[in-house]
């Protein structure tokens, strides 16, 4: 019997964390970029739904990496698609490469003081004993209950003086404390990891935190450890079926792990074997029906120096798109008809609902980014904006600058104090402004939709008779009899983010909607 989704599904998102390892597999995730996700947008489109891809190997930047942030804004990442998308919110690609191991980002008490039992017993070729360099990047932090060891900043200055943000001197620290891990927590001990499988909560083990890939940490918690990831969990699998015809292993690196030691190059067994028992017990965990498999092949190409690589076949992509679009299809519409009650609301309910929803996410949009644990500064900015709001100007007020200059987020922290304003004087209780960020939901993003958008939320203060027409030009007359019927107890306060992000559908880049100097005393618009 199917099991009911563990978590109620508040907005209308689909959201997929793809999962993969990178240089291995471009050609399947560029075919999914290409040819299923657009299509899957469309449909949840047509539907009321919003679809997301998150692809972090296209995303996380390189500062993130120098802090070792990036597994914690995968596990972010995937957490908040669980949230958001409970069904489906999964999708990993698979190849032969196991993949990067990355060093744990935080460890315990208890598994800090094996690392330097084992550390004592490492000797290495530098001037710090390999006890100093576990202690020098490897910090205890008392805030956390309870206490943890983190991973320290490559940005971090130490008394060596040595810029660890380049790739030399940090690679020579990165071998001593993975030899200092492969001590305490035996590489072997991985091949027992999935013996608790089965069991759907808690942790993974312990072991995966220290020896396994990032793409298997992130499978742990996206499905191996999800109560019914049977039901919407994708997997791909891709087989080479013809590694064994290079002899070079360093020409097949991308495809493949690569052991080195002593100018001997070698495809990494442990890990090709590794790769293979994650595979075996995903089918197990999800089923055939949500695991697709193909085979494909290695051509030798020569790169621009002469230098001999490898490229792989393409023959099988038509078939993951369809097998993918196919089943993500059918998940989705299941999830849409059971959102929308099968289809069977009444017309006014739902779109009071999609308003309500409209009016969160962008909401919740602009506490993330104007709350005040996260904005500092610009006084002189939300000065202006208040001062504005206040006196009797008949235009807008435009807030413009480079791309990137925090827009957005002043925009958010002005609405942010005035709404704790009016929640903290009950007569000013009308005085809540309205918000769209442009661009954050499919609605905000056309000029039709923003405005029937706008007069909905405003029919909600001033009731009119009739029908919300879905005609631009009605729609923009509407806006501006709401302006005109604003009072000083019922004032209208607009802010509208990012209007260079409206679609030119409609013309709603030409503005003309926009009523220059001719706003009346109790409405006041803020747009960027």
């Amino acid at each position: 019997m199917p099991q009911q989704n563990s978590m109620p599904r508040f907005r209308p998102v689909i959201r997929v964390f793809v999962s993969s390892t990178f240089s291995d597999l471009k050609p399947e995730r560029n075919a999914l970029q290409a040819q299923v996700f657009p299509r899957l947008e469309q449909l949840c489109a047509q539907n009321g739904f919003q679809f997301q891809a998150i692809d972090l190997r296209w995303g996380v930047s390189s500062e993130a990496g120098l802090d070792h942030r990036t597994m914690r804004i995968c596990f972010d990442e995937l957490r908040r698609a669980q949230e958001i998308s409970p069904r489906p919110n999964f999708l990993m690609l698979l190849g032969n490469r196991y993949g990067w191991r990355p060093l744990p980002e935080e460890i315990s008490v208890a598994e800090f003081q094996a690392l330097e039992r084992a550390a004592a017993q490492v000797a290495t070729t530098t001037d710090q004993p390999a006890a100093a360099v576990l202690q020098a990047w490897y910090r205890r932090d008392d805030n956390a209950v309870p206490p943890v060891y983190l991973l320290q900043s490559r940005r971090q200055q130490l008394p060596d003086a040595k810029d660890y943000t380049q790739a030399a001197p940090w690679n020579e620290i990165q071998a001593i404390l993975w030899t200092i891990i492969n001590r305490a927590q035996l590489r072997e001990q991985l091949r027992g990891r999935f013996d608790a499988a089965a069991q759907a909560e808690g942790s993974p083990p312990a072991i995966v935190r220290f020896q396994a890939s990032a793409t298997e940490q992130e499978i742990w918690h996206g499905a191996l450890r999800v109560p019914d990831a049977r039901e919407h969990v994708l997997a791909f699998f891709r087989q080479i079926e013809n590694v064994a015809e290079f002899s070079e292993p360093a020409q097949i690196e991308n495809f493949v792990d690569i052991k080195r030691s002593e100018n001997i190059e070698q495809i990494d067994k442990a890990l090709w074997d590794e790769q293979e028992r994650l595979k075996e017990a995903l089918k197990s965990r999800l089923g055939e029906k949500n695991i697709f498999a193909s085979c494909a092949r290695l051509v030798p190409k020569l790169e621009a120096q002469d230098q001999p690589t490898a490229d792989i076949t393409t023959d099988h992509l038509v078939q993951l798109c369809a097998d993918v679009e196919k089943r993500m299809t059918e998940i989705i519409q299941a999830q849409i008809e059971e959102y929308w009650n099968q289809t069977k609301q009444a017309s006014a309910e739902r779109a009071e609902r999609e308003l309500k929803i409209e009016q969160d996410e962008h909401e919740r949009f602009g506490r993330e980014r104007g709350g005040a644990d996260s904005f500092v500064g610009r006084e002189a900015e939300l000065k202006a904006i208040r001062d504005y709001l206040q006196n009797d100007s008949p235009w807008p007020l435009v807030v413009h600058g480079a791309s990137g200059c925090g827009k957005t987020a002043l925009l958010a922290r002005a609405v942010e104090q005035l709404k704790k304003a009016a929640d903290n004087q009950p007569s000013t209780i009308n005085h809540q402004p309205l918000l769209r960020f442009i661009g954050v939901t499919p609605r905000s993003s056309k000029i039709r939709s923003l405005l029937g958008s706008l007069c909905q939320e405003l029919r909600l203060r001033h009731p009119r008779e009739g029908e919300l027409s879905a005609d631009t030009k009605t729609l923009s007359e509407e806006l501006q009899e709401h302006f005109q019927s604003a009072t000083k107890e019922q004032p209208i306060i607009l802010f509208l983010d990012a209007l260079d992000q409206l679609s030119d559908a409609d013309g709603g880049r030409l503005l003309n909607w926009i009523p220059y100097g001719q706003l009346p005393p109790h409405a006041k618009l803020v747009v960027s």
